[in-house]
């Protein structure tokens, strides 16, 4: 750093013998170091700014001049220019560069706008690089200038926007444009209107504008434009009287307004209204002609009546509502009634588009059989729509094995997605189990979710035969094998076997040969027989004259042995069928019970109560109570709905054998739906007046019935029986709101088919602080705000007005972005000292 004059900068020098410094050691040097010549990159220009373009205001100038290491340069002549605009005086310093580097002066104008100042270093010859702003503000107005000339012929078609606007200046006594001053805009004869809303403010260089619609009648329009000053007078040459003739316009040409070829969500109404214009022959708008919207081709309707006249603008314009089938074209013709007029008719055309996904529904592979390790002969396919049945694409839909043993294409759970058709499709292979196999196909919150697949998985496969396993009742084999019979009569039961594949899954359609070996009686029909679905085949056997043993044997790769026991047996038991009905209904989860009762055995055999069916429905069963009576009892699950016919009979263990059949009706105990989950998930929702919310409900009913939906806003029914509501909040509405809603199936529905979202409807702000206070460093108004919540808030601008009811124009050009901490400040520098000011946000 140059301190000059003060040796501050020292050199030593020092030289020794080993031992010690020489005599004279060390030796210093010491310098004074002066700055280096003026850098005309780092010497800099300051000055006041915003200051007034009067005789009696000035802009302050600083000239500092440094070296290029920021050293000032003393005793240097300054010479300042300027430009922008007239009327400049300029004041260069009278001294010189102080030891800081420092020379002063002062820039006087007349004319208001922005000054570019500009510093030369005299002796050096060195015009600085850097150049300062200074803005002059004009002073209060006084003059209202007509920019538009106001003895020009004006004229316009009636009922029209005039295409040029009407524009003034509001000036101060040096002719300098005064910013943001209030200038009142009126119709005075012909009926018209003003466009903007009044007053405007003039702008930065204090122009005002404004555009009228004539009156509907033909004849002279007037504007008057009067703008005052703070006192409440009219400003000089306030008013300002414009005259503008209206003429009745004769339309020649019409033409589309925008796209012609326009696409939209199948039933729903477009997001732009289908719009022409009509011209005269200058090319200007005409008012109040009738069009005719016309659907020539195609599905859709339209929501404004028709015909549409043409506004100020000469545009008519007609809502419309897109075909409810996708992919659909329809085709609209626009035409002026009762006029002929070039470019008619105006075709439009609307692409119906699928919209969003709504339902889910089974297309194919439903109740298919196949066989063990290898895949079913059709996919499974559903379809994913909208609410008018088109198909929608790029939807996701999974897949899930819920029963049996199957894979996916290798998995337990595939999900796919739809293509353009709105189809989804799985292949499914099945595994090395036979018996029933489920697929759920699921869509959450669609309507039809889940779609439930039943497939049949069967084995072809025999490999050998066992004997049927499980008893009627104790000693009493299902397999027929050990039976007593009574001579000349059918054995009570036939001999049954199963025949089974390597892993002892049943084998259906395969023939197996049954002989007798030895014994009286014989096998009654074929020896061949084939078993059936369950893989069991079964042959009656009839007893002989004579008591005795018969042996029997099936055979099908290898040989089962039977052994019968034909015995002397004159009387058989009688089963008590004057109290058993045909018929029962029974319920899903309700005990059912039928008593039963035999007549004595006349022999004293002990009896045997038993069902006699070979796979009994789960969870029944025959208890035996005394000698001679005993009950059936059962009570049917929840997925045990349909008929049963259930054999019941009484035995005495020698061939003797009363059976009765009756049928059960078994009838669904309802389960209601319940709801799994929720979009929203959380109950207390925010939303923001007018912000669409989309609300959806996951269900399921456990008895696989059909649900219906519900929805309700504050106790009033809203949109459609699905499991989704799009739901629009109210603009101009702050608070609580409730949404509701009931799923059911066709009997009604419980609590947990209820959900209610209590929705806070809020604006999209809400604020902490807002306060504005005069900035003197800026000369400007510092306007603070702070934010206690903000929701979707892109950010801010700042509006401001001369009087509180006033017009609010606005302050800031750019968005103001939001801000994480919620504090915000903007700086208006475009004010007059002195004036009142009114601020939004």
């Amino acid at each position: 750093k140059v301190q000059k004059d003060t040796l501050n900068n020292v050199l030593e020098a020092s030289a020794s013998n080993g031992l010690a410094q020489l005599f004279g050691s060390p030796v210093k040097f010491y310098a004074s170091l002066i700055p280096d010549s003026v850098s005309a990159s780092r010497s800099s220009i300051s000055a006041t700014t915003n200051v007034y373009a009067v005789e009696t205001d000035t802009s302050q100038i600083t000239v500092t001049l440094t070296d290029a290491y920021g050293n000032p340069v003393q005793g240097k002549h300054v010479r300042l220019s300027v430009t922008g605009g007239s009327k400049n005086f300029m004041h260069d310093p009278v001294e010189p560069t102080d030891e800081n580097g420092k020379a002063y002066g002062y820039l006087q104008s007349l004319t208001s706008g922005e000054k570019q100042i500009s510093a030369y270093d005299v002796e050096d010859d060195i015009h600085l690089e850097n150049t300062a702003t200074v803005v002059f503000l004009a002073t209060d107005a006084y003059e209202l200038s007509p920019v538009s000339d106001k003895n020009e012929t004006r004229t316009g078609n009636v009922g029209t926007i005039y295409p040029d606007s009407i524009v003034v200046q509001v000036l101060d006594q040096n002719g300098n444009g005064v910013a943001s001053s209030p200038v009142l805009f009126e119709v005075g004869q012909g009926g018209g209107r003003i466009v903007e809303p009044q007053p405007i403010v003039s702008d930065e260089n204090g122009y005002a504008w404004a555009h009228i619609v004539l009156g509907p009648d033909p004849g002279e329009n007037e504007v008057i434009v009067s703008a005052r000053n703070q006192q409440g007078s009219h400003l000089n040459n306030s008013p300002i009287i414009y005259k503008i003739e209206g003429k009745t316009g004769s339309p020649v040409h019409i033409m589309p307004v925008g796209d012609v070829d326009l696409e939209g969500q199948a039933g729903r109404k477009l997001t732009t209204p289908l719009s022409v214009k009509v011209l005269d022959i200058g090319g200007y708008p005409v008012y109040g002609i009738p069009i005719k919207y016309t659907l020539v081709q195609g599905g859709g309707s339209f929501m404004s009546a028709m015909p549409v006249k043409t506004n100020e603008y000469g545009v008519a314009s007609a809502w419309f509502i897109a075909d409810t089938i996708s992919s659909n074209t329809s085709y609209i013709e626009a035409e002026a009634e009762n006029l002929d007029l070039s470019g008619e008719p105006v075709l439009f055309t609307v692409l119906s588009k699928s919209g969003s996904a709504r339902r889910i529904e089974m297309v194919a592979g439903n109740n298919q059989t196949g066989y063990l390790g290898e895949q079913l002969p059709e996919p499974l396919k559903v379809k994913v729509s909208d609410d008018y049945g088109n198909p929608v694409s790029n939807f996701s839909v999974t897949f899930e094995i819920v029963q049996g043993d199957a894979t996916i294409e290798g998995f337990k759970e595939v999900t796919k997605v739809t293509g353009t058709t709105g189809y989804a499709s799985v292949k499914i292979t099945l595994g090395d189990t036979s018996g029933t196999v489920k697929i759920e196909a699921r869509a959450p919150y669609m309507a039809g979710s889940p779609v439930v697949f039943t497939e049949l998985c069967q084995s072809n496969k025999a490999k050998s035969i066992v004997k049927l396993e499980g008893e009627f009742s104790e000693g009493f084999l299902k397999s027929g094998d050990l039976q007593k019979g009574s001579v000349g009569r059918l054995f009570v039961d036939p001999l049954r076997v199963k025949v089974i594949d390597d892993y002892g899954n049943p084998v259906p359609n395969k023939t197996v040969r049954f002989n007798k070996e030895s014994g009286p009686g014989d096998i009654s029909g074929s020896n061949y027989v084939r078993s059936d679905e369950n893989g069991i085949a079964s042959v009656f056997v009839k007893a002989g004259a004579t008591a005795g043993q018969t042996v029997i044997t099936a055979f099908l790769g290898n040989t089962l042995t039977f052994t019968l026991e034909t015995v002397y047996n004159s009387t058989s038991p009688t089963l008590n069928k004057s109290d058993m009905k045909s018929d029962y209904y029974p319920q899903e989860d309700e005990e059912f019970i039928i008593g039963l009762v035999a007549n004595p055995d006349p022999d004293g055999d002990d009896l045997s109560f038993q069902m006699g069916n070979i796979f009994p429905p789960s969870g029944s069963k025959v208890e035996k109570q005394t000698d001679i009576t005993a009950v059936f009892r059962w009570t049917p699950t929840y997925d045990q709905e349909g008929d049963y016919n259930i054999i019941l009979r009484v035995r005495d263990g020698k061939g003797g054998c009363d059976a009765d059949t009756v049928t059960l009706h078994v009838t669904k105990a309802n389960r209601f739906p319940s709801i799994v989950s929720t979009i929203p998930v959380e109950r207390d929702t925010n939303v923001i007046g007018g912000q669409t919310i989309t609300f959806m409900v996951n269900a399921t009913d456990p008895d696989g019935d059909e649900m219906h939906y519900d929805w309700s806003v504050e106790g009033k029914s809203v949109g459609t029986d699905a499991p989704i509501l799009e739901y629009t909040f109210p603009y101009n509405f702050t608070g609580k709101q409730t949404v509701s809603v009931i799923v059911s199936d066709d009997i009604g529905y419980s609590n947990d088919g209820k959900y209610q979202w209590y929705v806070s409807v809020k604006v999209a702000v809400q604020f902490a602080d807002f306060n504005a206070t005069f900035d003197m460093a800026s000369k400007g108004i510092r306007v603070f705000w702070q934010t206690a919540y903000e929701n979707g808030n892109k950010g801010f601008y700042v509006y401001r007005s001369r009087t509180e009811n006033g017009e609010y124009v606005p302050a800031c050009e750019d968005l103001i972005p939001s801000s994480d901490d919620g504090m915000y400040e903007f700086i208006d520098k475009n004010i007059i000292v002195g004036q009142t000011y009114y601020y939004k946000i």
